[in-house]
């Protein structure tokens, strides 16, 4: 089995939702990913998030009634990062299998990393029977300059510029 190749285009860190739904609509863009930081009431330590929104993007997704993000207290957000999949690989734009299967493989990649306690996805904290390469770029907030400046336990900083999974069973990589 072969690895598919993605290579995802990240930019933050942004503080409050309303700034990644005005970014999405002056980019034209459609933020398939996200990652969220912050505290959570009556939480000491971050709690991270990471979720999908293939047709409207994570600009609209953020404001559903029913979002994750509600579980973060008042100006609990410490960052949000909106990701593209950018690979010329992919015809047009990414399919539904492959942002979910992105998703997937962050989550599990932070679980695997902070565990399951901080980390308020409840689904996909296994890794996929899939293989995938995944190239992550951070760049500022509405910019194509590279973002230098990696702060500790930020998102950027703890999934790796390149992350590999290789699906093994039995002893044999597929």
């Amino acid at each position: 089995m072969s690895a598919r190749i993605y290579n995802i285009h990240w930019h933050g860190p942004f503080k409050k939702k309303e700034d990644v739904k005005l970014i999405q609509q002056e980019n034209g863009l459609i933020y398939e990913l996200y990652l969220l930081k912050g505290k959570i009431p009556y939480a000491m330590k971050s709690h991270y998030y990471c979720g999908q929104s293939i047709t409207r993007g994570a600009g609209e997704r953020l404001f559903d009634g029913n979002h994750h993000i509600r579980e973060y207290r008042d100006n609990g957000i410490e960052e949000i990062w909106v990701g593209y999949i950018s690979n010329p690989e992919l015809k047009l734009q990414p399919t539904r299998h492959d942002v979910l299967l992105v998703e997937n493989i962050l989550i599990a990649y932070l679980n695997s990393i902070i565990g399951k306690d901080y980390i308020l996805n409840k689904e996909k904290l296994d890794f996929p029977k899939e293989n995938a390469f995944i190239i992550n770029q951070w760049f500022k907030r509405n910019s194509d300059i590279l973002y230098q400046r990696l702060r500790e336990g930020s998102p950027s900083k703890i999934v790796p510029d390149v992350l590999l999974h290789l699906y093994k069973e039995d002893d044999n990589i597929h």
